[in-house]
């Protein structure tokens, strides 16, 4: 099972969905998808809902996953509102992509509820 990605251009952001399997592949491909729409559509607010099936990821495929997708997003400003909703998934992992995307500028935050993300996005807080 691969991935797929929806990307709707709304008014002040782009909401993206990313469905298929957890794997460290289907991560790289939605990381680049987002920045290359970000670009496209020149808007750097971006909802990013994860609807992923399968294990876990280690620490470490998160960590090399988002410094990629980091890397590859610096300096671009971008605002980025993360929401995996599966209580499987570790809060852990989600706060690590977080530090990792802050740390190299990224504005990013997880969530577990879409409104919520939804809220910190549309607001002018970056942290």
């Amino acid at each position: 099972m691969g991935c797929w990605i929806d990307i709707t251009d709304h008014p002040e952001y782009l909401h993206v969905v990313v469905s298929g399997s957890n794997t460290p592949e289907t991560m790289r491909a939605y990381t680049r998808e987002v920045t290359a729409a970000c670009q496209q559509f020149k808007k750097m607010r971006v909802l990013v809902i994860v609807e992923l099936t399968g294990p876990e990821l280690s620490m470490l495929n998160v960590y090399q996953g988002v410094s990629d997708g980091s890397d590859n997003a610096a300096g671009l400003g971008m605002k980025v509102a993360y929401v995996d909703e599966n209580p499987a998934h570790s809060s852990d992992n989600m706060m690590l992509a977080e530090n990792i995307a802050r740390s190299r500028g990224i504005a990013c935050r997880t969530f577990r509820e879409r409104e919520m993300a939804k809220a910190w996005l549309l607001s002018d807080e970056d942290d």
